[in-house]
């Protein structure tokens, strides 16, 4: 994508770059109150989701209750263009939300995170607890931190040829979650590969780019890409609320 419309969402305005040899088919970038994501016709699932987590917004979403519903499809996508509830209907994989809904703030803005494309196939112990763990952590992280977070979720397809659950949705080689904190100047990619037996690694966004062809922050420096430190999450057992 060479220009946004999300532009709040990417940190310096600027959206990741995707060096791949996959055909992506048509991609559209929407743009939701707290969160972007850029969708493909060829996976009917996200290529990434973006947002800046604010400190506040992680606050205030621990003060209300996971609503109660259903994936729908995304607005502006006929229904062969996006994924459906009956692709992935006793498939073995589950819908694997890229922006979580527990970093939104109030009830409708975490109804809009559940939408097919915002959604790539997770292998269902991997989507809980590993990877719904580490959205926690990066949630708590949020709220330690003054200036909040740049966050890109997405799927990685490392396969010469795309494996597609029920022949129309891609199934990911791996899910990243990049991470750039503005107040530290710091940055880690939190990596799995998708399948139930996996388990979190760390690397840098050098790292990333190299091996998988994705640059998250294509604007930060390469000290910044290049950082090796391990990052250490915080674990908290409850989730506080605190409305400030």
């Amino acid at each position: 994508m060479a220009s946004s419309e999300c532009d709040e969402f990417y940190e310096d305005g600027q959206p990741p770059i995707i060096f791949s040899t996959h055909d992506f088919g048509d991609v559209q970038e929407f743009c939701y109150t707290h969160f972007a994501v850029v969708h493909s016709t060829a996976t009917r699932g996200a290529i990434w989701s973006v947002q800046s987590l604010t400190r506040e917004n992680a606050l205030l979403g621990d003060c209300i209750s996971r609503p109660d519903v259903g994936f729908h499809q995304q607005d502006g996508l006929g229904s062969d263009n996006g994924a459906s509830a009956s692709d992935y209907t006793r498939s073995g994989w589950q819908i694997g939300h890229m922006t979580p809904v527990d970093d939104m703030p109030d009830f409708d803005t975490q109804r809009q995170t559940f939408v097919f494309s915002n959604a790539v196939p997770q292998a269902p112990r991997l989507n809980s607890p590993r990877w719904s763990g580490l959205e926690n952590q990066i949630h708590n992280m949020a709220e330690d931190v003054p200036d909040g977070l740049y966050v890109v979720t997405g799927p990685i397809y490392a396969d010469e040829n795309i494996r597609m659950l029920n022949g129309r949705v891609g199934i990911p080689t791996h899910v990243f979650k990049a991470v750039y904190d503005p107040a530290g100047n710091r940055a880690r990619v939190f990596i799995a590969a998708n399948r139930n037996t996996a388990t979190i690694l760390q690397m840098s966004l050098a790292e990333l780019e190299r091996e998988y062809g994705i640059v998250a922050f294509p604007t930060l420096s390469s000290e910044v890409r290049s950082q090796e430190e391990q990052w250490t999450l915080p674990r908290r057992q409850h989730r506080r609320c605190v409305l400030r």
